[in-house]
């Protein structure tokens, strides 16, 4: 027997298709088939019912906005969401959830965890990727943004462009070079950084019809020490 086909497995895979079943239409075929709009109003939708569950980030524990899903579950959710075609999520969950939420969650302090995590699952917090430059696109090494201490907070000075996924962030998580001195691999630091700070402008641009991209200029753009 498979060990996702185990009973508790299969009470819980009931619970999946019934969530399911009362999300979308009896003629539903998929997020594929709908226009621009409705993809998006569906999108927003199942996320929230998704969230409501913890099933957004369903293998973070429940004190962080997951579900605390074990391996099988998560196989179990996995293959029923797939299969009636209902998306895990909105697009920016890629950076919030996946690449952000993913490394807090094995590296940073308890308090970061217990501010940022659950406002990330429930959708409150929608995090952009801040890693590109005009100098520094898949070269990381070349980023030229600075972040200077200054008192508890971090002063930030420069430009990130390619930002997919920004006109809907209201935070950013930014690398920024900490130490000038260092190797240019070395030195740099990951901030969270609120997309809305008025020291910081904004321009978008389109890459392809369904993805864009913001080019973001920050000029004194200060952060807490904690953040």
């Amino acid at each position: 027997m498979e060990p996702h086909s185990s009973e508790p497995a299969e009470r819980f895979r009931a619970s999946v298709q019934a969530f399911v079943a009362d999300l979308v239409p009896p003629d539903w075929r998929g997020i594929g088939a709908l226009d621009p709009l409705e993809r998006e109003t569906f999108q927003e939708d199942t996320r929230a019912a998704l969230a409501g569950r913890g099933w957004v980030a369903p293998a973070w524990p429940r004190e962080y906005g997951g579900a605390g899903l074990g391996p099988t579950e998560l196989a179990v959710l996995i293959e029923e969401l797939t299969a009636a075609g209902i998306p895990f999520g909105s697009d920016n969950d890629e950076f919030g959830i996946t690449m952000l939420g993913n490394t807090m969650l094995r590296w940073s302090d308890p308090s970061l965890l217990r501010r940022f995590l659950p406002r990330i699952a429930s959708g409150e917090y929608v995090f952009a990727q801040g890693f590109s430059e005009p100098g520094a696109g898949s070269d990381l090494a070349s980023l030229s943004l600075r972040a200077e201490r200054s008192g508890d907070q971090w002063v930030l000075n420069g430009q990130k462009l390619w930002s997919s996924g920004a006109h809907k962030a209201n935070w950013a998580f930014v690398l920024a070079r900490t130490n000038p001195d260092a190797p240019a691999h070395r030195g740099i630091s990951m901030l969270l950084v609120p997309w809305t700070n008025p020291a910081s402008t904004s321009a978008r641009s389109a890459t392809s019809p369904a993805r864009r991209t913001s080019t973001r200029s920050s000029s004194t753009t200060r952060r807490p020490n904690s953040a």
